[in-house]
């Protein structure tokens, strides 16, 4: 198994257990459950440490070479969700649609064919044709890839290039100032005019190329005067990125809470919650740190100087 070679050599690990977890991988993942904002609970699988030593490794020293679509934000450096949604800045009709289980259902057998017709001469394409079964225990679990993986991530950008590239020419193409994004699951694009339903077909058969479907329960158009939400951030009527009411009110009050009664409050989770404020909303964001300083020292100051 030349593959685990390679591993071993770079972490100077042990051979012999490496390849005993990608001959076996099954008990190399631990499954997780994550509660939602919305108290909806989903779960991912959590690879041990030897498994992610093999998935950081292909990740770093084969997929990397494959390259995704620029219309993907998700899983990129210096991509946010903030990009995403400025892309549809100054158009006036929306829609969003939803891949359905989308890790799970990335089928394997398409993506070796993408790899191997897209890329022949890469280094994973090589991998492929002579180690597949073991490539396959690394990057997948019981033959999916699962949320949790470290490479499931960028295959999923990567197997979504087509699907990008079409569905991104025939918006702009079709639609007066169309625009096109995707952030993981979630497929957003926009016009200057209404958006009509045949966009939903054209998109229904483009991911059954793939075997992938859409959620219908999530199809939503709305249009600039409905409340315009792309990942949680709110285009305004004014073409303005900004934090819905809902989530400024929450870090205002979890931030007022922790500088009186520290030790009731994730100091993590509000830290997460205030660079998030930064970089969706800076101006929010100076408020809260002038509003809540004291003694010279501004709000997020105060904040990572509370003791664990």
């Amino acid at each position: 198994m030349k593959i685990a070679s390679e591993i071993s050599k770079y972490y100077l690990f042990d051979e012999d257990e490496i390849r005993r977890a990608i001959e076996h991988p099954e008990p190399h993942y631990k499954k997780v459950d994550i509660e939602q904002t919305n108290g909806d609970k989903r779960f991912i699988f959590a690879p041990s440490k030897v498994m992610k030593m093999c998935q950081t490794y292909l990740l770093k020293h084969y997929l990397c070479e494959l390259v995704y679509s620029e219309h993907a934000f998700a899983y990129t450096k210096k991509r946010s969700i903030v990009n995403c949604a400025e892309i549809h800045v100054g158009n006036k009709h929306f829609l969003h649609l939803d891949i359905r289980h989308f890790f799970d259902n990335i089928d394997w057998g398409i993506f070796c064919k993408k790899v191997l017709s897209h890329d022949p001469k890469s280094k994973m394409a090589s991998l492929l044709i002579n180690e597949p079964e073991f490539c396959k225990n690394i990057l997948c679990l019981n033959g999916r890839f699962c949320q949790g993986s470290v490479t499931s991530p960028y295959v999923s950008n990567y197997f979504l290039k087509d699907f990008d590239n079409d569905l991104n020419n025939y918006i702009v193409t079709s639609l007066e100032n169309g625009k096109y994004s995707r952030y993981s699951d979630d497929v957003y694009i926009s016009s200057s005019t209404k958006i009509d339903s045949s966009i939903v077909s054209f998109v229904i058969q483009l991911l059954r190329r793939d075997k992938l479907r859409i959620n219908y329960k999530k199809i939503r158009f709305s249009s600039i005067g409905d409340s315009i939400k792309i990942l949680g951030v709110t285009v305004t009527r004014h073409s303005k990125i900004t934090l819905n009411t809902k989530y400024k009110n929450m870090v205002k009050r979890l931030l007022y809470k922790a500088l009186i009664t520290p030790e009731k409050v994730d100091k993590k989770r509000l830290i997460g919650l205030m660079y998030y404020s930064y970089m969706v909303d800076p101006f929010f964001f100076n408020q809260l740190q002038t509003k809540y300083s004291s003694d010279g020292k501004l709000a997020l100051t105060r904040i990572l100087e509370i003791e664990e």
